[in-house]
């Protein structure tokens, strides 16, 4: 009879055992990472790239480990007649977990000017970094294009030679990092910009 009981309670041990690693095993991942910006004042004049405001900044996640290569500047919201803009910092995880951290920088503007590749690439501007939209909603890349010049096209040429790299589903909630860059008519591509689309 003790036998039979040991064995009893082993076996729901075990499946109790089973279970609970499963369930460890399968538990989705929520916890976002978090990102640490630099210390001390940083200027940002519009235009140009962003090789200063990534400098110090870094990501880690409890799953990832370190995301610091995979930060990039979402948006930058200049706050009128002060002389400053905040710069909106995001990364996600390969659990699709997104964090977002501002700081708060010196802005400038200067006249646009066109510049091309030194190579006669084409040139990527955006209007913004990335967008939120409602599951369900249209999506077009082209609306998010502040400028785009070239040394022989036009814009509308380059426009209709838009690549996006990378998927997304309109109807799955979900965050979606994409790439795009146009090509020209001689097949020189421009800068690829980074764009954030979050369906929700």
């Amino acid at each position: 009879m003790k036998k039979i009981l040991y064995f009893v309670i082993l076996t729901l041990l075990s499946a109790g055992l089973i279970a609970a690693s499963f369930v460890l095993k399968n538990q989705k991942d929520t916890t976002v990472p978090y990102i640490t910006l630099p210390a001390g004042e940083l200027s940002y004049t519009d235009g140009d790239p962003y090789d200063d405001l990534l400098s110090g900044v870094s990501a880690w996640d409890d799953k990832d480990g370190d995301l610091s290569k995979d930060v990039f500047v979402y948006e930058i919201v200049p706050i009128q007649a002060t002389g400053m803009a905040k710069v909106v910092y995001a990364v996600s995880d390969s659990s699709k977990n997104v964090v977002t951290a501002d700081l708060m920088v010196k802005y400038s503007r200067k006249k646009e000017t066109i510049r091309v590749g030194l190579g006669g690439e084409p040139v990527l501007r955006l209007s913004a970094n990335g967008t939120t939209i409602s599951k369900g909603d249209i999506f077009d890349p082209h609306d998010y294009i502040s400028n785009v010049y070239d040394d022989t096209d036009s814009k509308e040429d380059l426009l209709n030679h838009l690549v996006v790299k990378g998927s997304y589903d309109l109807t799955r909630i979900g965050h979606y990092r994409l790439k795009m860059y146009v090509v020209d008519s001689e097949g020189k591509e421009s800068n690829t910009a980074e764009f954030l689309l979050v369906v929700e």
